[in-house]
This record gives C-alpha cells, sequence and structure tokens, in this order.
C-alpha cells in the first residue's frame, strides 16, 4: 500500500488513475492544466466534483490543499514588517 499522508490530492488522483494525460481526459482539460495544478496552480472548485468522480480523493482533500497553497502565497506575498525598538 502506498503512503499517502504526504502526497498532496490532485498527485492522488492522478496516481488513481494512471498519469496526468489519463486523469486530464476523464475530467475534460488539458494535460498541460493538471501539470500546473502539480506544481502549485489553484485548482478551481468547480473541477473538484470531476477529480472526485474519478479518484479516490475527496472534496475536502482537495479543499485542505488548496487553502494551505492560498495560505503559502499569501505568507509569500505579505509584507515584512519592522519590529519597533523597545
Amino acid at each position: 500500500m502506498t503512503d499517502t499522508s504526504s502526497k498532496s490530492a490532485i498527485q492522488q488522483a492522478i496516481d488513481d488513475v494512471g498519469s496526468q494525460t489519463a486523469l486530464a481526459s476523464k475530467i475534460g482539460v488539458s494535460q498541460g492544466l493538471v501539470w500546473q495544478w502539480v506544481n502549485g496552480a489553484a485548482i478551481p472548485t468547480h473541477h473538484f466534483s470531476a477529480i472526485t468522480n474519478v479518484s479516490t480523493v475527496t472534496a475536502e482533500q482537495l479543499l485542505a490543499d488548496e487553502m494551505a497553497k492560498a495560505a503559502k502565497r499569501k505568507a509569500v506575498l505579505a509584507p515584512k514588517t519592522k519590529k519597533s525598538a523597545a
């Protein structure tokens, strides 16, 4: 059995169907778009249903990953604040 605890939901979906190309074909998007998702692009929620229908991934897993990616982007984009001397 494969350990999926550190695997992203989209990577698990890809593994479930065999490849990025297979997932793309099954959900009606391009393989390039799936590649973008694997590499950090946001997965629009309107694709969640199709992904969950062809894999073992749940919408909750997809949403959790998307929230984590958004938090990471926000942290990277947040302006650095200077600490004032006390």
